[in-house]
């Protein structure tokens, strides 16, 4: 305990022992400045010898071991204190009309309210063929349960035998159902959940997010899912939030532009080339490939048709061959894409003992080479 009110009384052994100097010191106080103390004692055991760390660590275990229940939103609750039946879901709704917005709203236990958005005629399918029709379910997103109102059929006729940990459900003599006690102490009505679609069966509260729905529905707005949400068909989901999603930012980015390149200056300084191919129709000698190699300074093209890629090697010794003796210059650098035809060794071996520097364009970026590929 860490509080400035009531740190001076961590000494003191026991619980009891701790109340009766906090009542002397603060007798008569405000309650408002009581509340302090009143929270962190509240819940120690009032009996002589129980010591105060005993008590906070027996309280700790207790509120740890309370773990969240996630449930299926066909599960249905056995309620003796719910008005009317209440569905938090339109799965098993077979006829359904809407209520308008903030005309009925539902008081809960808590004295917090629910709006209640349709009321229609529900289908529940019970075990061993039993079908249980709920006529004016309230349609409600912001309940955590179903509830089964147990008023509402007594009234019809029904009755209940509660038992240890089950209840049966009675229409005269014919057993219509049962409900069966679970950890959270309530009474989950037994349904056959192969009569729905199980797509629904398995479906829990935290499948009900926002960033869940989105991606089902295809990362579509914000706007959009609000009005899903308005009609009900975004289960329990009664109000859109939507955060980044970053899955849309890198769809809808764009790429900046590459900019021009810097151009050479003399002829056969820089030469792009590239593979196009294979064609629908053959040349005649049974070519379906070419090959370009264009200079960069005059953009003067040389066009070479092959029957197979492999050829590309060489091609270029011709190329180089006839522009290196009739313009007496060099070949400087070679741009061409990272296509086998240009990584194989013999190529590598070729341009290094000409001193020819290769420029190679990163893969799925065929705008480094731009100049090739729109000859193509």
């Amino acid at each position: 305990m860490h509080n400035d009110l009531i740190g001076e009384f961590e000494s003191y052994g026991t619980a009891q022992d701790t109340w009766i100097a906090l009542k002397a010191k603060f007798g008569g106080t405000m309650v408002t400045r009581l509340r302090a103390p009143t929270l962190k004692f509240d819940t120690f055991r009032m009996q002589r010898g129980d010591s105060m760390q005993g008590a906070s660590e027996e309280n700790v275990s207790n509120a740890s071991s309370q773990v969240p229940i996630a449930y299926s939103i066909l599960d249905w609750i056995v309620d003796t204190g719910a008005t009317n039946h209440v569905a938090r879901d339109r799965v098993g709704f077979v006829e359904y009309r809407q209520v308008p917005a903030g005309n009925r709203w539902m008081r809960m236990g808590n004295e917090s309210r629910v709006e209640v958005l349709g009321i229609g005629t529900y289908k529940l399918q019970l075990r061993h063929g039993r079908t249980l029709l709920l006529h004016d379910v309230l349609y409600a997103l912001g309940m955590r349960q179903n509830l089964l109102s147990v008023n509402v059929l007594l009234e019809l006729g029904f009755n209940f035998g509660f038992h240890g940990h089950s209840v049966d459900i009675f229409l005269g003599s014919t057993c219509f159902g049962h409900a069966f006690i679970s950890d959270d102490r309530l009474f989950h009505l037994d349904i056959d959940y192969s009569a729905y679609n199980s797509s629904f069966a398995l479906l829990t509260q935290n499948d009900y997010d926002e960033m869940n729905w989105h991606a089902r529905l295809g990362h579509i707005g914000q706007d959009r899912m609000t009005r899903l949400a308005r009609e009900g068909l975004l289960g329990p989901l009664a109000k859109v939030n939507l955060p980044t999603c970053e899955h849309c930012l890198v769809g809808k980015s764009t790429r900046k532009p590459f900019g021009k390149g810097i151009r050479a200056t003399v002829p056969l300084e820089l030469i792009h080339s590239d593979v196009c191919g294979p064609m629908n129709v053959r040349a005649r000698h049974g070519a379906s490939y070419f090959i370009t190699f264009i200079d960069d300074f005059t953009r003067y093209g040389h066009v070479y048709l092959v029957s197979h890629k492999s050829e590309a090697l060489d091609c270029f010794r011709q190329f180089m061959n006839l522009v290196e003796n009739q313009m007496e210059r060099t070949i400087k650098t070679l741009r061409t894409d990272c296509g086998h035809k240009y990584l194989s060794e013999q190529f590598r071996e070729l341009c290094e003992n000409k001193g020819i520097r290769r420029q190679l364009a990163i893969p799925g970026t065929p705008q480094q080479n731009g100049v090739a590929e729109r000859w193509n």
